[in-house]
C-alpha cells in the first residue's frame, strides 16, 4: 500500500471527535502489527460512553522511544452540503491537490509517518522508534492527556505532524476555555422589583472587568510570538432558552478563551481572572459562577538548541519559528519530552470545507524525508 492509498483508506473513516475512534484505530493497529511494530492500544470512554482509542506502535526495542512521530486520528465535523465538488470521506486528486476531510489535518501526515516507519526493518534500528496516534485532539487534546497521565514520558523526542507547510515550530501559546454563568431571579418585566435582571445588574460590570483583565495581559510580552502577549476573547454570549423581551433575564452565559504564553502558569491565570471578575462570587445580587470548560492546554516551547530541533531544521531546510495555533506539544513536553511541530499542508486548510493538501506532500519525496529522520535518530550507525 503506497502513501496515497494509505491516506485514502484513512480519509474513508468517519472519525469526527464525537464518534468512536475504535474502527480507525484497529485498522492502523493491524497494519502496523503486520509491519513489525509492537502495538498497544489505550482505550477510554467519554462521559457519554463513546469509546476512544490511542495507538502506540513501537519497533527497534522496548522502553521509552528515542523518537516518535505523532498525530491525531480525529477530525472536526463537516457539512457535506458545504463541500462543492468533493465527497469529504473520499480522497480525491484534482488540480494538484488531494481533497478530503483530514487530508491536511492530519490523516495525510499519518499516512506519510506510517509509510516511513513501516519500511524500516526493526533490525536496522539501534533505539526504539514509535508512532503515537491520539484521539480527541480537536476537542481539547483529551487522548494525549490520557496517554501521559497513564504512561508519563512516551518518547524522548516528538515530531508532531500538524500542518506547518513543512516548517519546524517550537513555540506556541496555551489555551484556556472559560464559561461564566450569571444567575439572578426571573419574573415578568411589568414587576421589576420582584426579580434580579442579570443583564442590567451584572453583565456590564463583568464585560468591563474582562476587558480590563485583557488589557493587563498585554503587559506580558514575548517578542517571538504574534501577537506578542496573552490574548483574551469573549466569543459567545447567550441567555436562557425562555428569555424574552418581556421577562426579567434570570440567566446569562459568556464563553471566552485565554491564550497564555510560555512561562505563564495556566492555573494561576485562571485563578487571577476569577479573583478579578468576581472575588466574592456575586455582583449586585447576581451569582457569578466561573468554570473551566475543560482542562487547559499548556503553552509549548522547545529550546532551539534541542537535538530534535536541529534534526527538524536539517530535514526541512527551514528555520524553527513560532505558530499561533495550539497543539499537543505542551502536553508531551510537560511529561519530559522535547517536541517539534512539523507536518504537511497549510493550517489555512484545516477545518475548512473542501479541505486539501498539495499533491507534493503525499509523495515518495516526503516519505523519504521522514524515513531519513527516523534513521538519523534511531538507526544503526554504519
Amino acid at each position: 500500500m503506497d502513501v496515497v492509498e494509505l491516506a485514502r483508506r484513512l480519509v474513508e473513516f468517519h472519525s469526527v471527535s464525537n464518534v468512536s475512534s475504535k474502527e480507525i484505530a484497529d485498522f492502523i493497529s493491524n497494519l502496523l502489527d503486520s509491519a513489525g511494530f509492537s502495538v498497544e492500544q489505550q482505550s477510554y470512554r467519554l462521559s457519554d460512553g463513546v469509546e476512544k482509542v490511542n495507538v502506540i506502535a513501537t519497533k527497534g526495542g522496548e522502553g521509552t522511544a528515542k523518537l516518535a512521530l505523532s498525530g491525531h486520528i480525529d477530525t472536526v465535523p463537516f457539512d457535506e452540503k458545504e463541500w462543492r465538488n468533493h465527497n469529504p470521506l473520499n480522497l480525491e486528486l484534482r488540480g494538484g491537490r488531494f481533497y478530503g476531510r483530514g487530508a491536511c489535518d492530519m490523516k495525510g501526515f499519518l499516512a506519510v509517518a506510517m509509510a516511513a516507519g513501516m519500511r524500516i526493518p526493526a533490525q536496522e534500528l539501534s533505539a526504539p522508534f514509535s508512532l503515537v496516534f491520539t484521539s480527541d485532539e480537536e476537542v481539547g487534546c483529551i487522548g494525549a492527556r490520557k496517554l501521559v497521565e497513564e504512561k508519563g514520558k512516551i518518547a524522548d523526542m516528538f515530531v508532531i505532524g500538524e500542518p506547518t507547510s513543512f516548517q519546524p515550530f517550537i513555540l506556541h501559546k496555551g489555551y484556556i476555555f472559560v464559561r461564566i454563568n450569571l444567575r439572578g431571579k426571573g419574573g415578568h418585566s411589568s414587576e421589576p422589583a420582584k426579580g434580579r435582571n442579570v443583564i442590567e445588574r451584572a453583565l456590564p460590570q463583568v464585560i468591563m472587568r474582562l476587558n480590563e483583565f485583557k488589557s493587563s495581559l498585554e503587559s506580558i510580552r514575548d517578542a517571538r510570538l504574534s501577537p506578542a502577549y496573552p490574548t483574551l476573547n469573549i466569543g459567545k454570549l447567550s441567555t436562557s432558552r425562555n428569555a424574552a423581551k418581556n421577562t426579567i433575564a434570570e440567566e446569562c452565559t459568556l464563553e471566552l478563551d485565554i491564550r497564555p504564553i510560555p512561562g505563564q502558569d495556566v492555573d494561576e491565570v485562571f485563578d487571577a481572572l476569577r479573583r478579578y471578575v468576581a472575588p466574592e462570587g456575586d455582583i449586585n445580587g447576581i451569582t457569578v459562577d466561573m468554570k473551566l470548560v475543560r482542562k487547559p492546554t499548556l503553552p509549548f516551547e522547545t529550546s532551539a538548541d534541542a537535538d530534535i530541533v536541529r534534526e527538524a531544521v536539517a530535514m526541512t531546510g527551514k528555520p524553527a519559528t513560532s505558530t499561533s495555533f495550539n497543539t499537543e506539544g505542551g502536553i508531551f513536553n510537560h511529561s519530559g519530552s522535547e517536541s517539534v511541530i512539523c507536518g504537511l499542508g497549510s493550517i489555512a486548510q484545516a477545518h475548512q470545507p473542501d479541505e486539501f493538501v498539495d499533491e507534493r506532500f503525499l509523495s515518495e519525496d516526503f516519505v523519504r524525508r521522514y524515513e531519513l529522520l527516523i534513521r538519523r535518530v534511531c538507526g544503526k550507525k554504519s
